[in-house]
């Protein structure tokens, strides 16, 4: 490395160091300035070569000291930095800084531009964690032209891994589990992925990356078939049998390229495969298609979901009257039905009742509809609170009768019940208008008829409303405010 590129690192090295103490008012730590120099020097380290040298956990590196670093750089900028674009992005901030700080020269009446800490450095001195930290002074002055980066030098891309224009915004895309047993296939992958903007988790075994699994669901698998212990064939098939994970796409990952290792990998659950030796393009290609496909099943399902509920509200309201909030006809007929083929397999009774308000035309007449509706709501929500069991069913029948649905029980059970219909409703004050006084509320009575069989298959159905409906009949000849049983 040459003495020009060593001033540039320092220089840019510097500016990142500024640009992290402006967002915390601490100074970076030696490790901090290893992992930037490690991506700034062009050597490309990964964490655990970075962890090795510095003795540090390749673990606290990877999941705490590398993440943070990025972010803290990535608000400062403004934009997404990652291993991929860190000194691409901050040279171009250095130039924009650079070019006001000149601006400010001529202008001195313009507010002062963004200057990076003085922090002397011997160059090639390459810092360790048992050597002493930087020395370093408040940001005073413009970097010397040594450390300046050369313009001319930039535009012409004399960094092969530095382009000219940065390269897009990165978001992250998904939590992606690597599991090999060698660690060189891992550190491959997780660099390679971990720069596109991936959350990466390595497991080294088949038993690591189920257990990895059960903490934490991640949106993709890639999983090396032959492995120790555990062949890849059998964690898929693990993975696929347990309801948390079975909807994970696993793409398996093989040095052999064999048709039956591709038709068992697909029989197992997985959805795709990779030959070693690796194809970058090929497995960001692969990586990206499906967590897409993912996240489209994942929205279906959420459609899905939002559709079954538009359904099911539909299916409700079709089936309750609006005017009583009970269950309409419709629904009477179909329930009577199941309930009466449910009898017959139980054997046990089924009663019915029908209850006909008295001198309703008389009431609305006087009233109108609108005071008819509200009193047909509040006679509605009353025989609702006396039948209270969750097999009961209160239904409009038709105009001003109820009917109710008893399964299970027994004709003196169901004349009970009845009774205290009629004094519940008896009871109950309605009034012409919602604004009008207690003292001006009618009473109103009603008549029940009620029938109560024993289902069999030679039975009919319309056998018991035929009860029903005379026993109601008789009701009503008594005068009203009565119980007739069929």
């Amino acid at each position: 490395m040459s003495d020009v590129e060593v001033q540039d690192i320092t220089a840019i090295l510097k500016f990142a160091e500024h640009l992290i103490f402006q967002q915390t008012n601490i100074y970076c730590s030696e490790l901090q300035q290893n992992l930037l120099l490690s991506v700034l020097d062009g050597e490309r380290k990964n964490y655990e070569q970075i962890a090795e040298e510095c003795g540090y956990s390749v673990t606290y590196i990877r999941q705490d000291v590398a993440p943070k670093l990025w972010q803290l750089l990535s608000q400062a900028l403004d934009k997404k930095v990652n291993k991929a674009n860190i000194r691409t992005s901050l040279e171009q901030a250095m130039l924009q800084q650079q070019f006001a700080v000149a601006f400010q020269a001529v202008n001195p009446s313009n507010s002062s531009a963004l200057l990076p800490p003085n922090r002397v450095q011997e160059q090639g001195e390459s810092p360790t964690r048992n050597q002493p930290g930087p020395t370093h002074t408040p940001p005073s002055s413009v970097p010397s032209p040594s450390a300046q980066l050369d313009i001319g030098m930039v535009e012409a891309g004399r960094d092969p891994d530095v382009g000219v224009s940065d390269p897009p915004d990165i978001t992250i895309k998904g939590n992606i589990l690597l599991v090999d047993d060698q660690p060189r296939n891992l550190r491959l992958l997780a660099d390679l992925l971990e720069e596109q903007g991936y959350e990466v988790q390595e497991a080294i075994n088949g038993p690591v990356a189920l257990q990895v699994v059960s903490v934490m669901t991640p949106d993709l698998i890639l999983l090396d078939i032959h492995m120790p212990e555990m062949d890849g064939y059998s964690v898929c098939q693990q993975l696929k049998a347990d309801p948390k994970t079975k909807e994970v796409p696993v793409i398996f990952i093989s040095a052999v390229d064999e048709a039956w290792d591709k038709v068992r990998a697909f029989s197992v659950g997985g959805v795709d495969y990779i030959t070693k030796p690796f194809k970058v393009v090929e497995v960001l290609a692969r990586v990206k298609n499906q967590l897409a496909i993912q996240a489209l099943q994942q929205e279906l399902k959420a459609q899905n979901a939002q559709l079954q509920q538009a359904i099911h509200e539909l299916q409700s309201l079709a089936v309750i009257d609006h005017v009583t909030q009970v269950a309409n006809r419709y629904r009477f007929d179909q329930y009577l039905q199941a309930e009466w083929q449910q009898a017959i397999h139980d054997g046990t009774p089924l009663s019915v009742m029908l209850c006909h308000l008295d001198d309703f035309d008389g009431y609305l007449q006087a009233n109108g509809y609108q005071a008819g509706d509200r009193c047909l709501y509040h006679i509605a929500q009353t025989i609702k609170r006396v039948v209270q069991r969750p097999a009961d069913l209160v239904c409009r029948y038709g105009g001003d009768i109820f009917a109710i649905v008893l399964p299970n029980m027994t004709v003196q059970r169901a004349e009970a019940i009845a009774q205290t219909l009629l004094d519940q409703i008896e009871s109950l004050r309605v009034c012409q208008t919602p604004s009008a006084d207690i003292t001006e509320a009618i009473i109103l009575t009603t008549s029940i008829g009620l029938a109560s069989v024993l289902p069999t298959p030679g039975l009919g159905l319309e056998t018991l409303m035929e009860q029903c409906d005379r026993a109601l009949q008789r009701a009503k000849a008594k005068g009203g405010n009565t119980v007739v049983s069929g």
